[in-house]
């Protein structure tokens, strides 16, 4: 399955100036696909991973000299293959089991700037914490769950794909419904590569719930790495109450009775860090950048994929799943889900919420986000736009927003005198790059 974020490890690839580069991510995100598949289209002859999970034993090669001279010549052995600057990839695989490992990196930088070195790894930010970390020696890419027009080209639908990466326009009937119905598969499927890929395989709703209820239990079974750092228990709690919890405006007592702010604080933090779920600040923004106004203490939470949030609920995929029903799952939230794990990619989790709770004034725009000196509001709807009462407060409010995004079923249109753009949900992935 092809992902877009090999374009850039190509670009790194061909950066004169490039790094060790370390890829982070959640689980199962596929990160150690993305390497292989770089690496059979651009190292075919020279390719070494070194997987610290598989293979413990190879962290003894990291536990005297850090140097890549003393350490190159002990993995050629282990690989039985030389490794050259400009012909060879070295990938580090699961590096968080050997921060031995994450800390060599620096080295390579200083004394093999040439050599393609790739590292990836889970709970990243875990091993990060126990090491001094090579800040400025390393160049850093996040992978996400696939998005839309993957799970389209991963089911034989290129030109489909390739149409809802296009600029947005207003489709054809035939084209915006065929796109619509597609957009609903991929409402259940979600982007966790082994899902879409028995999904791509089977058509099965069935096997594909199998499959996230497997990765839901996967995530759960990681929660005794976090031991120490946090309750378990609260932590399985703040997990499992996604589904009820999701994009609501939240505070931390919300998400369970049984613990004290600070612990569940802690147990939220936690799941950030591993990338499980996304943290979505509420701001009250005066300008750029918008982070300065966020709030810690109201958010709202976004699972990393839609397909863990049914994996956990064990959404039943016999429903008579279309477009009126699907996406109106979870009171209407699911939506939001979907709309939401897409931006967090595009910006990169730079992404925030904006809700008012004044008496009698209560309003609500799902996600607000900056881009090129702009303020950008984004309404996300299940059914039809509606009424937009607190959009077009907002875009009222604050100048910086020149206009408003309502992402719904609807078909594209450009709204100049009300200041909005009605985006089709299919549209969501790749928006931002036509802004």
């Amino acid at each position: 399955m092809l992902r877009n974020t090999i374009k850039k490890l190509i670009e790194w690839k061909i950066d004169a100036y490039r790094k060790p580069l370390l890829i982070r991510g959640a689980r199962q995100v596929g990160k150690t696909h993305l390497v292989e598949q770089f690496a059979k289209s651009h190292f075919p002859t020279s390719f070494i991973k070194i997987d610290f999970e598989a293979r413990p034993d190879l962290k003894k090669l990291f536990s005297g000299s850090l140097e890549p001279e003393a350490i190159i010549p002990q993995l050629e052995l282990v690989a039985e293959s030389s490794i050259s600057d400009e012909k060879t990839l070295l990938f580090f695989d699961e590096i968080q089991a050997c921060p031995q490992a994450l800390l060599s990196l620096r080295y390579f930088y200083e004394q093999r700037p040439k050599l393609h070195l790739i590292a990836a790894g889970s709970l990243l930010e875990f091993a990060l914490k126990e090491i001094s970390f090579p800040v400025g020696r390393i160049n850093s890419l996040n992978v996400y769950p696939m998005n839309f027009d993957e799970f389209l080209s991963a089911c034989g639908k290129e030109r489909l794909a390739e149409l809802i990466t296009s600029k947005p326009r207003t489709l054809s009937t035939t084209e915006h419904e065929l796109a619509l119905s597609e957009y609903v598969k991929f409402s259940y499927v979600g982007g966790l590569p082994e899902a879409v890929k028995v999904f791509s395989e089977t058509q099965s709703l069935q096997r594909t719930a199998l499959v996230q209820r497997e990765l839901s239990n996967m995530y759960q079974a990681d929660f005794s790495k976090y031991a120490g750092r946090a309750s378990i228990e609260c932590i399985r709690q703040v997990f499992q109450s996604a589904p009820s919890k999701l994009t609501k405006p939240l505070k931390y007592s919300h998400l369970t009775q049984e613990f004290s702010v600070p612990t569940i604080k802690n147990a939220v933090d936690l799941l950030r860090m591993a990338q499980v779920i996304t943290k979505i600040p509420n701001i009250n923004p005066h300008g750029l950048p918008l982070g300065a106004s966020a709030s810690q203490k109201m958010f709202k939470i976004l699972m990393c994929d839609v397909g863990m949030l049914h994996g956990i609920s064990a959404l039943t995929p016999t429903i008579p799943f279309n477009q009126s029903t699907l996406l109106d799952a979870y009171s209407g939230a699911l939506s939001e889900q979907l709309v939401g794990q897409v931006l967090v990619e595009q910006t990169d989790g730079d992404l925030y919420t904006w809700y008012r709770s004044d008496p009698g004034a209560q309003a609500e725009v799902d996600f607000v986000l900056s881009k090129n000196d702009k303020i950008l509001p984004i309404e996300v709807k299940a059914g039809a736009p509606g009424r937009l009462k607190s959009m077009h407060q907002f875009l009222r409010q604050y100048p910086m927003a020149p206009r408003g995004y309502v992402i719904s079923t609807a078909p594209y249109q450009e709204v100049k005198e009300s200041r909005l753009t009605l985006l089709p949900i299919y549209y969501s992935g790749n928006f931002l790059k036509w802004e």
